[in-house]
């Protein structure tokens, strides 16, 4: 496979959660926008740092288009996969890597579970697979940035081998104008 056309629709994996309960892990596509749709909106209200556009006030016609739009981006950019884990066909968490400014050796990362199903290995699954991943497709170098009150997030990063490289003053700014620093990792992947 060339490895600049990711076009990654990857394999379906089943996987067992610490809780016992079993979870399937595969590429997220258009079939799966309405469930997108309500992981996000429920995403966006379980966090003061997770920022995903609020589509709630939008009417369903338009809200179906911005995310057919989005599952095609991913589908169609170079060096990036979006993952969905759905357990019981439920949407609970999303992972994504993608290019760093159009590069091909750098890619950022980025993992999301719903506060219910949190602490049963499916970040550390997802981080761990994405990065497996990435390095099959050629990438040597991987980064995240997490909010510095994300402290699961920052553990998830640490264990995964990533390094702190700088701390990002006010890298995120709210609607409230409220403003969260982060941490800058960086994980080499050669």
């Amino acid at each position: 496979t060339d490895r600049n056309i990711c076009n990654m629709i990857v394999k379906d994996d089943e996987i067992i959660l610490k809780n016992g309960r079993k979870a399937v892990v595969r590429s997220l596509g258009r079939r799966d926008i309405n469930e997108m749709i309500e992981f996000d909106s429920k995403i966006i209200h379980e966090s003061d740092y997770i920022i995903f556009d609020d589509y709630s006030s939008v009417d369903e016609k338009r809200k179906e288009h911005e995310y057919y739009s989005l599952v095609l981006n991913y589908v169609m950019a170079k060096l990036s996969l979006l993952l969905g884990v759905f357990i019981e066909d439920k949407l609970v968490a999303q992972g994504y890597f993608g290019p760093v400014n159009d590069t091909e050796h750098r890619s950022s990362i980025e993992i999301v579970v719903l506060k219910e199903y949190q602490n049963n290995g499916i970040a550390t699954y997802l981080l761990n697979h994405l990065i497996k991943i990435a390095k099959s497709k050629g990438v040597e170098q991987m980064e995240a940035n997490v909010v510095t009150l994300n402290e699961f997030g920052i553990r998830l990063c640490r264990r995964a081998g990533f390094k702190d490289i700088a701390i990002i003053p006010h890298a995120l700014k709210l609607e409230d104008n409220k403003y969260y620093d982060s941490y800058y990792f960086i994980k080499d992947l050669l």
